[in-house]
């Protein structure tokens, strides 16, 4: 007999209480809170057993058995760092402890996501190659708050669990081989470019929704699949309409429909989530619950026009600047929130001032331009924008270098360029300046700003492909193992450009 799925409300929603207690843990570890930490643990220990309470002889039991493996070793090892800290004679037996539990994790006894199992491998491979030094949990707590960890919102029963139990195994005979799983493969499109998890979306505007849905086998005995959301969001804050889906026999179909959120977010470090429920409508009225790849739930942020971190007086440059703000947040959890306030104050006018020269044609067939008269055009523009205004600095001009422009100690660098246009070529010359200026003001983050004055024999590219985000080298540090990495955004103006007219053949 086949085993059944069921969505599991309450399950899920100790799967968000669990999940949301450990990445209190995870995201800034800070030795000096371990005991802070170690009193979530009855909480979390709570939390587990309510699971259990609920999936006891299901299928999915060993997912939340190899979950509880991960959490007790995380908990023996703040235990074992705060043990080390004391100068207790007990921190071998808690990290003995915490390798024990991390050794048990079997990632082959449940069919987890390849980058899941990437991440959790990893965890393993770090804990079990701890020894004396302490320094290295705050990277796998920080790598574990990264982890994009699976939650289950349908739990898989047996109902012949029961019987199978009191039946002597030996003398079972021979069963036919089950039906295949139906697994659906969901992927979203809004506005016709990919749904990007989080995606920035506008308050009270209506979008088109795309989806492309793939199956590797229409169920039999169903006339229709739909999707719902089951989000404990509040549901009066959005509207999400998707129709319903006829059977069909290619490898895949489109739907289209519609999403709107009622109101905007009042933080751009909220999301608003919204989880969907996948299911085939039997003709007896039942349902039947596929195994869901891809788009479970969508994420928004929801962003008043006029907030700070969203409007630049362009379209693409604000989708820009929302990107790169949810980028920053995601990469560097670490990095001071005043200092990424003033930058994006800063980057926002500079994005401004991009837009307007390409809108008004500022630098239209301006061949030479010294990076003096760059800079000075530039400030003008700069102090006339309210949110920045005398916070400007111009730094001292000496023998043609130093013409960077300062707010509140964040530096943008400005470059002016006659003979380079290959965009990888400009951030190799330029972008190492910039990152010397941060440093020495303390700071994570720059800018570098390049007014491109090569001929332009093409059309200038979109102005979003000229607004780009990197990782600066610096001196003694890999990457990836850089505790305060820095960041780059290099805006590029295209100048010397021509009349429309003038590319036509």
């Amino acid at each position: 007999m086949r085993n059944h799925k069921k969505y599991a409300p309450e399950v899920l929603n100790f799967e968000e209480l669990l999940r949301n207690e450990l990445l209190t843990i995870y995201y800034g570890f800070d030795f000096s809170k371990a005991e802070a930490y170690l009193k979530k643990e009855p909480a979390v220990e709570g939390h587990f057993q309510k699971i259990q309470e609920q999936v006891e002889g299901s299928t999915d039991e060993v997912f939340f058995n190899h979950y509880s493996y991960q959490t007790k070793a995380i908990f023996h090892l703040i235990r074992w760092t705060t043990a080390i800290l004391a100068g207790s004679s007990k921190t071998q037996s808690h990290l003995q402890a915490a390798k024990a539990n991390s050794s048990l994790i079997d990632l082959n006894a449940y069919p987890y996501p390849k980058s899941f199992k990437s991440g959790i491998t990893r965890f393993r491979e770090e804990i079990s190659n701890l020894e004396n030094d302490i320094s290295t949990v705050k990277n796998i707590f920080e790598s574990l708050a990264k982890l994009p960890f699976p939650y289950l919102y349908c739990i898989e029963t047996d109902p012949m669990v029961s019987f199978k139990k009191d039946r002597n195994p030996v003398n079972t005979p021979e069963t036919k081989e089950e039906p295949k799983e139906t697994v659906v493969s969901i992927e979203f499109l809004v506005d016709e470019e990919p749904w990007a998890n989080p995606q920035i979306l506008q308050p009270e505007k209506i979008y088109v929704i795309k989806g492309r849905i793939r199956i590797n086998e229409w169920p039999q005995g169903c006339d229709q699949m739909t999707l719902i959301p089951v989000s404990s969001q509040n549901q009066n804050a959005y509207e999400l309409s998707l129709p319903p889906i006829s059977p069909f026999k290619t490898q895949s179909t489109e739907i289209s429909g519609h999403v709107v959120f009622r109101y905007p977010q009042h933080s751009f470090d909220d999301n608003m989530v919204i989880k969907l429920l996948c299911y085939f409508q039997k003709l007896d009225g039942s349902k039947l619950l596929p195994v869901v790849i891809g788009y479970d739930q969508l994420i928004a942020k929801v962003l008043d026009p006029n907030s700070h971190e969203f409007m630049t007086g362009f379209s693409s440059m604000s989708s820009a600047i929302a990107e790169i703000n949810t980028k920053l947040q995601t990469e560097l959890p670490n990095l001071d929130r005043t200092e990424l306030k003033d930058f994006l104050h800063l980057l926002r006018g500079i994005l401004n001032y991009q837009g307007f020269c390409l809108q008004h044609g500022t630098y239209k067939n301006e061949s030479k331009v010294l990076e003096n008269v760059f800079r000075d055009r530039l400030i003008q523009h700069l102090v006339g924008v309210p949110y920045l205004g005398e916070q400007i600095i111009k730094e001292a001009h000496l023998a043609g270098g130093r013409v960077e422009i300062g707010y509140k100690g964040i530096i943008a660098e400005l470059k002016s360029e006659a003979k380079i246009s290959d965009r990888n070529q400009l951030i190799a010359k330029y972008g190492k300046q910039p990152v010397a200026y941060s440093s020495g003001n303390g700071k994570q983050l720059s800018i570098l700003c390049i007014l491109d004055l090569t001929e332009k024999n093409s059309p200038p590219a979109p102005p979003r492909n000229n607004i780009k985000m990197i990782t600066p080298e610096v001196h003694g540090y890999k990457t990836e193992d850089m505790e305060f990495p820095p960041r780059q955004v290099v805006v590029i103006i295209d100048g010397n450009t021509k009349d429309p007219s003038a590319y036509s053949v």
